[in-house]
């Protein structure tokens, strides 16, 4: 049989694991809100930048296509290239479109851009065939 000494102190266990308890899940509840809060602050924070960002972001999305475009035609009207070196320099060097995207670019500049000889060439442009 279990003596008085041993059933107090299997009484203060009880009550000491208890109040563990209740002090293990006060701890974890306040981790958990300065994880949130910390959350909150970083999430405003960078909404605040992202503003910025998005609309800069925005304004380049939309005129990416007209900056690829004179980028072909700048590139074409500096040095004497042939279609694939063109796309090389655009697509594989850069990566400022996928080989898709630059072959329309180039249809789409039929009217600039003359392909129809060895060399491209910026129309109404005079190129050597030779250099």
């Amino acid at each position: 049989m279990a003596t008085m000494g041993e059933e107090n102190l299997k009484e203060q266990l009880a009550v000491l694991q208890a109040k563990l308890a209740v002090l293990e899940k006060q701890l974890l509840q306040g981790q958990q809100d300065v994880i949130r809060e910390t959350v909150k602050e970083v999430l405003s924070q960078t909404q605040k930048r992202d503003g910025l960002q998005q609309e800069v972001m925005f304004k380049f999305r939309r005129s990416r296509k007209d900056l690829i475009k004179q980028k072909m035609v700048d590139s074409c009207r500096e040095k004497q290239m042939t279609v694939p070196e063109l796309k090389f320099m655009i697509v594989d060097q850069m990566g400022y479109a996928s080989k898709a995207t630059f072959y329309r670019y180039l249809a789409e500049l039929a009217g600039v851009l003359d392909t129809s000889g060895q060399f491209v060439r910026v129309a109404g442009q005079v190129r050597a065939q030779g250099a």
